[in-house]
């Protein structure tokens, strides 16, 4: 009758508007590889992310030997007959080694101690959903939680202990050669320490995310990794906090005793305290900054990785594959952007350009992003080949240009060659309290330029 054919008609209409609700969505919040794209959706599985990402940490430890190798043949104090300088730099690689040794005992306690919380707090609320999962979540939280404060405290130490071992060498090269050379040896010692990271990281990564994908689907797999995230920053919270605090105080208590107190020069031998000064560096600007670009590194690998795996209810999707393979390609480009970093100034005191020598560091840093860009463009390729897979392109493209475009506003602000350091200098003339205020006022106004390049 009437009434049969009308409900019939409304439930036909309600039935098309939720397919066309369901291929919108898959459009939007679900993408699709194309089926143009060489990598199909069915062939996308677990261990393409990990081998890619633990492949990758392969490669930056094969360099970090390479690195190390060449770093050992540099000459130190008593090749040039100052063996004095092998005395100073041993005095502060062991009160590093002392500051971290301290240091860790105390964060061992705490990591265990919230290891114990977080598998109590995941067992009586398992990422499953599932009763019979709850102990097994637990473990899991808890198990990649110590791993990413492990790996997070092994990258700040052993970045720590080349550092110091590239500090008297620097010096050295400095001393016999030129400016290249002093800039070769330090670039090296700095390398290690940044593929120490990624290397640490990705394997880490990789690893942890096979172990966990295990009888779970990749959306509780990235949820758990979570964990190994939360690793990373607590050990990078006092890693860098306290280095920090210490580094502060080590170095105005050696100016204060230093130059103020017995009228000598800062970072004078005779000085006691700059072997503090020093240390503090190591400890703040080397171990915790480590520690701390792990925790960003693998927590933005993470979280791009997390946002992917709601592309898809079953299975593993290109989103997630997009992260890793990613940072796999930028080791490769960091590589090969490491051999072109080299200046010809001879860096005769305030007679040379700070942009020149920041060209030399930039020349690697750009090759490196446009191989990036080019390689990138061929995973789009190899995983979308899609309109949505090139919009990713673009936002990719974007964040290597805002990235960029904020380093070189800080070289503005924090350069003397420019008119924002110039400007503090100039005040020094009318007294301490002018420095102040135009100091200050000048770290507010520079924060505007990387809001609107961010936003």
């Amino acid at each position: 009758d009437g009434t049969d054919l009308r409900r019939e008609c409304f439930l036909a209409r309600v039935l098309g508007q939720q397919q066309h609700s369901g291929r919108r969505g898959d459009s939007v919040m679900a993408p699709q590889v194309s089926g143009s794209a060489p990598l199909q959706q069915d062939d996308i599985e677990v261990w393409m992310a990990s081998v890619a990402a633990v492949g990758a940490s392969l490669c930056c430890f094969v360099f970090i030997l390479y690195l190390r190798n060449k770093l050992s043949k540099q000459p130190v104090g008593r090749d040039i007959g100052v063996p004095k300088l092998d005395v100073l730099a041993q005095q502060v690689k062991s009160g590093s080694r002392a500051f971290l040794k301290e240091e860790y005992k105390y964060l061992v306690a705490f990591v265990l101690m919230l290891a114990v919380v977080l598998a109590i707090l995941y067992a009586t609320n398992p990422v499953s959903g599932s009763s019979k999962d709850a102990w097994d979540d637990g473990l899991r939280i808890a198990g990649a939680f110590v791993a990413g404060a492990l790996l997070s405290a092994a990258s700040g130490w052993l970045g720590m202990m080349v550092a110091t071992d590239g500090n008297v060498r620097t010096t050295v090269a400095c001393q016999n050669g030129s400016l290249n050379d002093g800039l070769q040896v330090a670039f090296t010692a700095g390398s290690v320490m940044g593929f120490t990271v990624v290397g640490l990281g990705l394997f880490g990564l990789g690893v942890m995310f096979w172990l966990l994908s295990i009888g779970r689907t990749t959306a509780q797999a990235t949820q758990i990794m979570a964990g190994f995230g939360f690793g990373a920053s607590s050990i990078a919270l006092f890693a860098r906090v306290a280095g920090g605090i210490y580094t502060k105080a080590a170095d105005v208590g050696a100016d204060l005793v230093g130059k103020v107190e017995a009228g000598i020069d800062e970072d004078d031998p005779h000085n006691p305290a700059v072997i503090a000064d020093n240390v503090g560096d190591n400890v703040g600007d080397v171990a915790g900054m480590g520690a701390d670009l792990f925790e960003s590194y693998v927590g933005s690998i993470i979280a791009a990785a997390t946002i992917g795996s709601k592309s898809t209810d079953a299975g593993v999707s290109a989103m997630v594959l997009l992260p890793f393979w990613l940072s796999a390609l930028g080791v490769v480009c960091s590589i090969c952007g490491f051999f072109f970093v080299s200046t010809k100034q001879e860096g005769k005191g305030w007679d040379v350009k700070l942009g020149a020598l920041m060209w030399a560091l930039e020349k690697g840093m750009y090759l490196a992003a446009y191989l990036f860009l080019g390689l990138s463009a061929v995973l789009i390729w190899v995983l979308f080949n899609s309109a949505f897979g090139w919009k990713v392109y673009c936002c990719i493209v974007l964040g290597l240009v805002a990235g960029a475009a904020i380093g070189k506003v800080t070289e503005y602000f924090t350069s003397f060659d420019f008119g924002p350091v110039s400007s503090i200098k100039d005040r020094a003339y009318t007294g301490p309290a002018t420095v102040v205020i135009q100091g200050l006022g000048v770290g507010m106004i520079s924060t505007v330029a990387p809001t609107v390049i961010l936003i």
